[in-house]
């Protein structure tokens, strides 16, 4: 992507989706105007961002052709997350705008959340709360399994799945993996047997999590 060039001193940033304080604080001590807004994708539209060099957004800010059209002085876009396919790439390139993320952000607590979903699924906690609030005893109805000895299948095998792979290995499962795009020593070197064909890993596992980005390619993959 073309970058005529990142911020300049004093830039003025617009934060639409909320940001960390701290990390507020640090820009404005780098000497930075920052704003937060709340703004609506019509607001957006009407050009809410024309008089901002930088915005940062997470997921729910949508930077349409459009609102890029209407920004004529952004030179930055900022995902504070890792997914960009909120932002109209092309637009921004042609814009001469860098759009940057932060790839590794909430990889460990997505694989924790993971892990906890894959728990919580197996021993019934969310069934067992609902019944405990509601004073019933449902101990029979409840009783749950093991994740050892169970086979977990990886749709995507990135810095998420291999982390998913490795707690649940550790756990006593056997990993699987389908990933077009890995090759079979690497997936070897995490402890997890590759797969081809996506439908062979429906039929071998007993657990599926899905860690790949949405996109035309993967629509409809599950």
């Amino acid at each position: 992507m073309g970058v005529r060039h990142f911020l300049v001193d004093m830039a003025k940033i617009a934060v639409t989706d909320g940001l960390e304080k701290k990390a507020i604080t640090r820009l404005k001590r780098a000497k930075h105007e920052v704003i937060e807004l709340n703004v609506s994708a019509k607001e957006l539209r009407a050009g809410a961002l024309k008089d901002f060099e930088a915005v940062i957004v997470r997921g729910a800010t949508k930077l349409t052709k459009e609102v890029i059209k209407g920004s004529p002085n952004l030179r930055v876009i900022a995902r504070a997350g890792v997914g960009v396919d909120n932002v109209d790439l092309k637009a921004a390139s042609d814009a001469d705008i860098a759009v940057i993320n932060a790839p590794l952000a909430s990889t460990q607590s997505v694989i924790e959340l993971t892990i906890s979903h894959l728990l919580a699924s197996v021993r019934y906690v969310p069934q067992a709360d609902r019944a405990m609030r509601e004073k019933k005893w449902a101990k029979k109805s409840l009783i749950g399994t093991e994740l050892k000895g169970k086979r977990l299948g990886l749709i995507g095998f990135g810095r998420i799945g291999q982390g998913v792979g490795k707690i649940a290995s550790a756990l006593g499962m056997e990993v699987h993996a389908y990933d077009p795009y890995l090759s079979e020593k690497v997936a070897k070197q995490h402890g997890a047997i590759l797969h081809k064909n996506i439908d062979v890993l429906f039929e071998r596992c007993t657990h599926i999590s899905v860690h790949c980005n949405y996109s035309e390619q993967t629509h409809h993959l599950v």
